[in-house]
């Protein structure tokens, strides 16, 4: 285990290396950058390097071709003395950052590609890992996540939400908002300002709060629950805020969601099914006609309301949003855990994380242990089981970092 460990690092820090030698230059420091603290982790006993400063671009840029991280960080907060311990450091204030991650996320395609094996008893199942193993209890669960159209994509439109917000309802300029593909599940979206600056960790979770729809009353919204043989009241759906997206939400739910598609926004099978045999009755009423509605009660119209909510709000890690002194991946860096690029990104919706991240050419031999079917750049490439492949290298470098697969030749 340990030399198939020393395989893939010196494999890929030779991959790393060649890229940064050709394009450190390409790395930019976030803005301020003398008032940030700079970490990272280096392939050498997964350690972390911390407490870094640097006064201009061009030391970042040689510090990182020097040492060759796996992974690259600044922070998000800004200090009169960024290079001392945590305590000395003098706090200034700090971007507001979310992280939208598919690991939060419910999609189906964890189930296809995603694997967790106990370390206790070897109980191995294929989906999201749980907390504890049924088998034994254990709670020593090892992950083996994978990324994929699927799960990017959902991501892609969490982050499209919280944008919506940002912009729309707390009223940042677009200018002052900048997306990033973390390399590999997932976004981060920084909000700079210098009213988001100064946002205590409580303030910052009342705006997570809001942007996942906590607490969201849908009847204080003028959404009313219809009981038999009444109106279903709703409000204009050009309403700002929760009130028009809650009616837009509902609208969208109700009349255009698979069966499949309500019960991923979180109905239960039943209510989804009522849902779909009634179809018409429930536009109907959320037209305003009262309808006869026996089949549909005030019971699944509640559910309804709870599924728009969950429809319309963005997923964020809040951990990351309310931690004033997080780290954060630095743009134009690669992500040590597939060998993508982190990518500052301009439009959310073109944006192809197989593509657009993708930071090697060529190609490359090694041995793929097991490795579902999947894309990168415009190849598709799998599944692979115990077998020698030669592949392009941004495909070879994801698996080898993933620990599906070791290189033939280092």
């Amino acid at each position: 285990m340990r030399m198939a460990a020393k395989n893939r690092n010196d494999f890929v820090k030779t991959k790393f290396r060649e890229f940064y030698e050709e394009h450190s230059q390409s790395i930019r420091a976030p803005p301020e950058f003398e008032k940030r603290e700079y970490g990272f982790i280096i392939f050498e006993h997964n350690a972390m390097v911390r407490h870094k400063k640097f006064d201009t671009e061009r030391a970042l840029q040689e510090f990182i071709r020097e040492i060759v991280p796996a992974h690259a960080y600044n922070s998000t907060a800004y200090y009169k003395k960024p290079a001392e311990e945590m305590e000395r450091k003098v706090w200034l204030g700090a971007d507001l950052t979310f992280d939208v991650d598919a690991d939060h996320i419910a999609t189906p395609c964890k189930v296809e590609h995603d694997i967790w094996t106990c370390r206790d008893c070897g109980l191995e199942r294929r989906g999201e890992a749980p907390d504890k193993c049924p088998k034994c209890a254990s709670d020593r669960i090892e992950e083996q996540v994978w990324l994929c159209d699927v799960c990017l994509n959902k991501a892609k439109k969490e982050v499209a939400k919280l944008l919506d917000f940002l912009i729309e309802d707390f009223g940042f300029l677009e200018g002052e908002v900048k997306t990033c593909f973390s390399g590999h599940r997932g976004y981060h979206v920084h909000v700079r300002s210098p009213i988001a600056k100064q946002l205590n960790s409580d303030e910052r979770k009342e705006i997570v709060d809001y942007v996942q729809g906590a607490g969201i009353i849908p009847r204080l919204h003028g959404i009313g629950v219809p009981l038999r043989g009444t109106r279903f009241t709703i409000p204009n759906s050009s309403e700002r805020g929760w009130t028009g997206r809650l009616v837009r939400g509902l609208r969208e739910v109700a009349n255009d969601y698979s069966l499949e598609e309500l019960t991923y926004a979180g109905l239960e099978r039943k209510t989804a099914s009522i849902i779909m045999k009634n179809r018409e009755i429930v536009s109907s009423v959320m037209s305003g006609n009262s309808a006869r509605t026996r089949r549909v009660g005030p019971g699944v119209w509640e559910k309804l309301s709870q599924a728009a909510i969950t429809v319309k709000s963005a997923t964020v890690d809040t951990v990351v949003t309310t931690d004033i002194h997080r780290l954060i991946r630095i743009p134009e860096t690669l992500n040590g855990k597939t060998g993508f690029r982190t990518v500052e990104i301009e439009q959310i919706e073109k944006f192809d994380p197989f593509v657009d991240a993708t930071a090697f050419k060529g190609e490359e031999s090694i041995y793929v242990t097991r490795a579902p079917k999947f894309r990168v750049g415009n190849e598709t490439f799998g599944p692979y089981k115990n077998q020698k492949v030669t592949i392009s290298t941004p495909a070879a470098i994801l698996l080898v970092c993933k620990g599906r697969a070791t290189a033939t030749d280092v």
